[in-house]
C-alpha cells in the first residue's frame, strides 16, 4: 500500500509524511482542511485500486480480511481521530461537535469505497466540523 501511494516503501507511519506534518503545523483550521482533503483524495486515487483487490480478495481469504480491516478500520479511524485532534487544537469544532463523532465522520468521508473529489471533501469537512466561515471565506 505505501508503495502505491507515496511511490516507495519506507515503513514511514501515514502520520509523518510530509503533508500530514504540514497540516499538524498549520494554525489555521480552513487551511488543515484543505490540506487534508487534497491530500486525501490523491491518495485514495492512488490507493483505490489496491483496495479493490483486496477488498475482493478478503471475501476469499480471512488473513487477507483481517489485514485489511487493521488497516482500514483500525489503523485509520485512529489517524482520523489525531488529524480531528490536530484540527481541534487550532479552535473549537462545530458546536456539539465532539472529536470521536468528528472523526467517525471523517473516517466515513475518506474511506476507499467512497470516491470524492477535493473540492466537495474539503468544503464538507469545513462545513459539518467548523463553526462558521472565517473572514473572507
Amino acid at each position: 500500500m505505501d508503495a502505491n501511494v507515496r511511490s516507495d516503501d519506507e515503513p514511514v507511519p501515514v502520520l509523518n509524511w510530509k503533508l500530514p506534518l504540514r497540516m499538524r503545523a498549520e494554525t489555521d483550521q480552513w487551511t488543515q482542511l484543505a490540506l487534508f482533503a487534497a491530500g486525501t483524495t490523491g491518495e485514495l486515487a492512488r490507493m483505490r485500486p489496491l483496495d479493490d483487490v483486496l477488498r475482493s480478495a478478503s471475501a476469499a481469504d480471512p488473513d487477507v480480511a483481517a489485514a485489511r480491516r487493521l488497516q482500514n478500520d483500525v489503523q485509520r479511524h485512529e489517524a482520523m481521530t489525531t488529524v480531528v485532534g490536530w484540527i481541534r487544537t487550532r479552535a473549537p469544532l462545530l458546536d456539539g461537535l465532539d472529536v470521536t463523532t468528528a472523526a467517525d465522520v471523517v473516517w466515513t468521508l475518506t474511506s476507499p469505497e467512497v470516491h470524492q473529489y477535493t473540492t466537495w471533501l474539503q468544503h464538507t469537512l469545513e462545513r459539518f466540523l467548523l463553526p462558521e466561515a472565517s473572514p473572507g471565506r
